[in-house]
């Protein structure tokens, strides 16, 4: 749960475009941020035996149900091994860069190789949204309140919401980040102006929420709003109707999506 709260944070930053556009040199990590990285990486240095059997067996799982039946070509436990050893390798020189105070080459580098974290056996769920948490720091500090940024943000938390969706489906019950995770990923999608994808997510998020939850009448108006920037005006209407009633429904209504994300 730290991380996923570090990562509400620090998108409410970058939404109040606290942010900074500077010249490469002039960006430097603060002491909280370098322990923020070294935490963070550190976290992909060792790798607990029975963890790593486990990793393997479901990796081997997953091929045997995803590769086609025609492919003969059989899962290689070998290529988990390899890709331990490049993201050990990439996690320690990151620390370095951390220390040497080096941020734009250090989110050069996680840009780089963040697909082979999520290979890794401690790519366990509270990790990757560290590691996510961490690139976030990065962005929020090489880029303004832009579209660029959130479009670099949104497939990061894309990736965590497929994550945590499998756990549930695994596991056969709802996971507590969920819903957070799901919030972040709307804020991002209308930032970064994805308005179909927003309205996916927003479906979902809405489809989640009880309707006596603090948050439900906020989600309705915003999935409305997210519907009437596309057209689909019956659609807009049919979310208003349900929370029409609600004290906090004209205020919610006179906000645009930006300040309804802030």
């Amino acid at each position: 749960m730290k991380y996923v709260l570090l990562i509400i944070g620090n998108l409410l930053l970058l939404s109040e475009g606290r942010g900074v556009w500077e010249v490469e040199e002039k960006v430097v990590l603060s002491e909280e941020q370098q322990k923020l990285a070294v935490e963070v990486l550190s976290l992909y240095l060792e790798v607990d035996s029975n963890q790593m059997v486990e990793h393997i067996a479901l990796a081997q799982m997953v091929d045997s149900i995803l590769r086609p039946r025609e492919d003969s070509e059989k899962f290689e436990p070998a290529f988990i091994y390899q890709t331990m050893a490049r993201v050990d390798s990439v996690a320690r020189v990151g620390i370095e860069l951390a220390m040497q105070n080096k941020p734009w080459v250090l989110l050069e580098l996680l840009e780089k190789e963040r697909k082979n974290f999520y290979i890794h056996p401690n790519n366990v769920i509270d990790n990757e949204l560290g590691l996510h948490q961490l690139l976030v720091v990065l962005y929020q500090m090489c880029y303004e309140n832009t579209k660029t940024a959130f479009t670099k943000i949104v497939p990061l938390i894309e990736i965590t919401r497929l994550h945590i969706y499998t756990w549930e489906l695994m596991r056969g019950e709802e996971h507590p980040y969920y819903l957070d995770v799901l919030a972040d990923l709307l804020r991002c999608c209308i930032q970064a102006e994805e308005y179909e994808k927003a309205i996916e997510v927003g479906e979902e998020w809405c489809g989640r929420m009880e309707e006596d939850d603090d948050n439900y009448t906020a989600s309705m108006v915003i999935l409305g709003k997210l519907y009437g920037q596309v057209g689909m005006i019956n659609k807009q209407k049919h979310c208003f109707r349900l929370v029409k009633n609600s004290p906090l429904f004209e205020k919610l209504n006179a906000m645009s999506l930006s300040e309804l994300c802030e």
